[in-house]
């Protein structure tokens, strides 16, 4: 029996898990459904656009997360430890339950309309910006900041992808705290 989605976050969490296994074209509105408990009237309801505004609406949810616990954090960091210090619990306990970034990494190795690529491009974008300035914070010149920057989403996804291809969850979390050590080390 599929459990009935209580609220639009319910909806959205369903949403989020389907678009993470299935893509955008494979998470169907029998799916959606199913998982959600709502007929096709309902979901209709709650998203007026059909699945485009329910893609959306999913990205809108993984950027608002983003705003608040990860780049909001960075803006206040002095220096790269303290940034990875009060960023990494979220993004693990994001690998253990919500996977937001999981899903816009999936999303981006598939191909999908670049409506929703533009979108998950800015909210990358926002997030190599926001650790480029932690990056200069902690002394880098901007040129190093960047690429700093780049390195560390790199080994974050990288660390999502690798524990996908493992079927190991603990792998993502060894890889993240790894990470935070070896950062931690530029103190």
């Amino acid at each position: 029996m599929p459990r009935i989605a209580a609220d639009r976050n319910d909806v959205l969490a369903a949403l989020r898990a389907l678009l993470l296994q299935y893509g955008v074209e494979g998470a169907t509105l029998a799916l959606i459904s199913r998982a959600t408990g709502l007929g096709k009237g309902s979901l209709y309801n709650f998203f007026p656009g059909g699945k485009e505004q329910m893609t959306f609406e999913v990205l809108k949810e993984c950027g608002a997360w983003m705003e608040r616990e990860i780049l909001e954090p960075l803006q206040h960091s002095v220096n790269a430890p303290e940034a990875l210090e009060r960023t990494l619990p979220a993004i693990l306990h994001d690998a253990a339950n919500e996977r937001r970034l999981a899903l816009l990494t999936a999303l981006c190795l598939r191909r999908f309309p670049d409506r929703f690529r533009n979108r998950i491009k800015a909210l990358f974008y926002e997030w190599a910006k926001a650790l480029t300035r932690v990056f200069m914070r902690t002394g880098y010149s901007s040129g190093r900041a960047w690429n700093a920057s780049e390195d560390l989403i790199a080994h974050i996804q990288g660390a999502a992808t690798l524990a996908a291809g493992l079927d190991d969850p603990r792998a993502f979390m060894r890889m993240i705290k790894r990470l935070g050590k070896r950062y931690k080390a530029l103190d």
